[in-house]
């Protein structure tokens, strides 16, 4: 049986990027309850990344409930699983969050056989980067300070516009701790006089990458840059995404992979165009604990393992629906199969309302 529930997290204090104000985190819970296993997985885009919005993903689902209960009764493989959904369903983020359910509830019905089922070996530990926000220059310092005593080692900033007075706080740090990597997140806010501020103020600086500094018409003028680049926003789609891993082997590559469709499709796409994972970094679209558990496992087999990853988002919610692996020094240890179930039981039921499904008529 399946059933849906809609969650709505408020965070700490009003978030801000650079296309978008957020004051809660809305999004989908899916639960499928039957005799091998009553698991969950979670459904939730995030505009303006995601393209799709949750009425939509309600009405497809109260349209096609049935014939995904159907499906999920079966004896099936993945690979079946994989296409079934791909037919169901064109919607990015519903694709996502079914292919985790399907692929739990195989793994409750097969005793996690199915570990090694993508051929990659995961690691024990997965290093996380610190987030900071666009800040004054003196509250910057603090934070990065802050952050450095909680054990980060990658630390990932907000910053609108490369100035000199950013450039002297975070230098001001990094010279007494010079074991650090900064990454700039620019969302897309650089313009072509950026090139020359950041190369006169920031050279010398332990920037690891600069993430999307340009809209799309102005992405020739990276390679001014003294530093890196990562894409991250630009990325919407696996052809996309396939075309960067197959063409340029130096760029990194910030993938949140609620926006690509079936987890099973993400990983074959990174697998065959660089199979080392090098430059690969997995991030968060601000899911609940549900989602980011599901991350925390891809990131563990598919991101880059020497590359911190953007899973730290956990922290800007007042409050959430399941306790998350603990952070410690800067990583988080995880030693779940990769499609290990959420059972419902796990989660706080109380910030759940469900949705009715009974199809439309």
């Amino acid at each position: 049986m399946i059933r849906l529930y809609e969650y709505n997290l408020p965070f700490k204090e009003p978030l801000t990027t650079g296309s978008a104000h957020y004051i809660k985190r809305t999004g989908l819970i899916i639960r499928y309850t039957g005799s091998e296993c009553d698991t969950v997985s979670e459904i939730s885009p995030l505009p303006p990344f995601s393209s799709e919005s949750i009425p939509e993903i309600i009405i497809g689902l109260k349209s096609s409930k049935k014939d995904l209960e159907d499906f999920l009764k079966r004896d099936y493989t993945l690979d079946e699983l994989n296409q079934f959904i791909k037919n169901f369903t064109g919607i990015s983020s519903l694709r996502y969050g079914l292919s985790w359910l399907g692929a739990t509830l195989f793994d409750s019905r097969n005793k996690g056989t199915i570990n090694s089922f993508f051929n990659s070996i995961p690691g024990r530990t997965v290093l996380v980067n610190d987030l900071i926000g666009s800040t004054e220059p003196d509250l910057l310092r603090e934070k990065l300070l802050n952050s450095i005593e909680s054990g980060f080692r990658t630390i990932k900033i907000k910053c609108l516009t490369p100035n000199q007075d950013t450039a002297e706080a975070i230098r001001s740090v990094t010279t007494l701790h010079s074991e650090i990597k900064i990454r700039l997140d620019a969302n897309l806010s650089w313009n072509s006089d950026s090139v020359e501020l950041f190369n006169a103020h920031y050279h010398d600086l332990p920037i690891e990458y600069i993430e999307e500094p340009f809209q799309s018409g102005e992405n020739g003028n990276r390679k001014l840059f003294k530093a890196p680049i990562a894409k991250d926003e630009s990325i919407r789609n696996l052809e996309t995404l396939s075309n960067l891993l197959s063409t340029d082997n130096n760029l990194f590559l910030v993938i949140k992979p609620m926006v690509f469709g079936t987890v099973f499709d993400l990983a074959e796409t990174i697998s065959t165009h660089r199979s080392m994972k090098r430059m690969i970094v997995i991030s968060n679209l601000l899911e609940s604990a549900v989602g980011r558990s599901y991350n925390l496992r891809f990131a563990s087999h598919f991101g880059d393992p020497e590359l911190a990853h953007g899973l730290n988002t956990g922290k800007y919610f007042k409050w959430d629906l399941m306790n998350e692996m603990p952070l410690d020094h800067g990583m988080i240890h995880t030693d779940q199969r990769l499609f290990q179930p959420i059972v419902f039981n796990q989660l706080k039921s109380d910030y759940l309302m469900e949705i009715d499904l009974a199809n439309a008529d």
